[in-house]
């Protein structure tokens, strides 16, 4: 007969690992405070580069609202 006397190891799982106790650090964000540029960027651009600016978000904005759509069914 075969006898051991080991303690039988167990699976470390989240329910046996011991409880820490943690400090949550809540971070402030001054990024508000900042100074504002006195000219904004948009009004530095010329006409070409902000007529693509708008193209190009009027597209965003396009594949936004199609992605959120759903399929229309054919009741035929």
């Amino acid at each position: 007969m075969l006898s051991s006397s080991a303690v039988p190891q167990r699976r470390t799982t989240a329910k046996n690992l011991p409880r820490r106790r943690t400090t949550i650090m809540q971070h402030t964000l001054n990024f508000l405070d900042l100074p504002l540029p006195e000219t904004p960027a948009w009004e530095t651009l010329e006409n070409e580069p902000q007529t693509l600016a708008i193209a190009a978000l009027a597209r965003l904005m396009v594949k936004a609202v199609w992605a959120f759509q759903k399929p229309e069914e054919d009741h035929d």
